[in-house]
């Protein structure tokens, strides 16, 4: 990363990608996967988790994932747009049920069957959380409501999460898919950060990141962040990649609202290209 020694970073704070290690426990992060594991814990069979783009519902799956992997065999699903058979294969190989895909469909729910029934014994649960479910199309929710009919006569052999965007709603509010509405036992909605959280987020970031205080932002400047992200964990991390990569290049660690505005202006882009050409030139002359 461009600026880890200036700011003394180990790792990009703001990386996009979902990372347990940054998880933030904002009061509806926490409360999110706290209802959650409470409803696998009971036994609850289909479960719905939504929230807008970018709150970070796939990292309180894999929270989830890391807190209760103990007691459960955990499919996590990133393609939803797997229908059918596919979507059965997928899952079965992620449960790790197997390792050929040439069964029939047929014979592939008896050896669900067989071995959720094991699990059970065993007492293991077997939990499957699909991202980004509403893309999920008819036919896809349709296996996901077959899969969730292997029990047995004390509990509930499979437990699935739904996890989408609110879109995942207005599906599942429709006529077509009435029949898997109904069997969700659990709805739980992740909220974005409120403003006094965004600051908290930023600066929790910067420390899992670095462990030192060699950046700091104005009261003024996370304000502008705040607003421009509408507390979006995502947007907050595109903003403070490139609000670090400018206050690098200007040699500033302390950040205030003028440098942040410029970022959300985008003018950062143009300044930093004519710093990078400006800087080529001198070395080219060398």
């Amino acid at each position: 990363m461009i600026f880890s020694k200036f700011f003394n970073l180990s790792v990009n704070p703001f990386s996009e990608t979902p990372d347990t290690k940054f998880y933030f426990q904002s009061d509806s992060h926490n409360k999110a996967q706290i209802k959650l594991l409470e409803a696998l814990s009971q036994g609850k069979g289909i479960l719905k988790l939504t929230g807008e783009v970018g709150t970070g519902k796939t990292t309180i799956a894999r929270m989830v994932i890391r807190n209760y992997q103990k007691e459960a065999n955990f499919a996590l699903c990133l393609q939803p747009q797997l229908e059918g058979s596919e979507l059965l294969f997928y899952l079965a190989e992620e449960l790790g049920i197997i390792d050929n895909p040439k069964y029939r469909q047929a014979s592939l729910l008896a050896r669900f069957s067989n071995f959720l029934m094991d699990s059970a014994r065993e007492k293991k649960r077997n939990i499957i959380l699909i991202d980004e479910a509403q893309v999920m199309s008819l036919q896809a929710m349709e296996t996901i409501r077959l899969l969730s009919n292997l029990e047995c006569e004390t509990q509930k052999l499979l437990q699935i999460v739904l996890i989408g965007q609110p879109e995942l709603d207005e599906k599942l509010n429709s006529y077509e898919y009435r029949q898997i509405n109904q069997r969700i036992s659990g709805r739980i909605v992740l909220l974005p950060l409120d403003e006094s959280e965004c600051g908290a987020y930023i600066r929790h970031r910067l420390d899992v990141a670095s462990g030192g205080n060699h950046i700091g932002f104005s009261p003024r400047s996370i304000k502008l962040i705040y607003k421009n992200s509408a507390g979006i964990p995502r947007l907050v991390n595109l903003y403070g990649q490139a609000i670090l990569g400018y206050a690098e290049k200007l040699k500033k660690r302390y950040v205030e609202a003028d440098l942040v505005k410029m970022v959300m202006r985008g003018e950062y882009l143009i300044k930093c290209a004519h710093y990078d050409s400006a800087n080529l030139s001198a070395n080219s002359g060398k």
